[in-house]
C-alpha cells in the first residue's frame, strides 16, 4: 500500500509541475520548466539542487558544465555561497 501512496504522490507532483508549479515538502513553490518563472529562478533552483547532492563544489561545477569560479560567482549572486 505504501508503494501506491508514493505513486499517487509522484503523480500529483507531476501534475503540478506540468501546470508550472511544483511544491516541496514544506509547500514552498519551486520553479518548474515550462512554468511562469524567470531563467534566474530556474538557474538558482538547479544550482542549489546540484550543489546539495554533489560531494564537492568542484563536482557540482563539473555536473553543471561550468568552471568552479563561475559556480562560486553564481552561488554568491543567488545568496547561496
Amino acid at each position: 500500500m505504501a508503494g501506491l501512496s508514493r505513486c499517487v504522490s509522484v503523480l500529483q507532483s507531476v501534475r503540478r509541475c506540468i501546470a508550472g508549479v511544483h511544491c516541496d515538502s514544506r509547500d514552498r513553490v519551486l520553479p518548474c520548466l515550462g512554468g511562469d518563472f524567470t531563467l534566474d529562478e530556474i538557474e538558482r533552483d538547479h544550482i542549489l539542487r546540484v550543489t546539495r547532492r554533489a560531494p564537492t563544489v568542484d563536482d557540482a561545477a563539473q555536473i553543471l558544465g561550468i568552471d568552479g569560479s563561475t559556480l562560486w560567482r553564481k552561488r554568491k549572486k543567488f545568496g547561496a555561497g
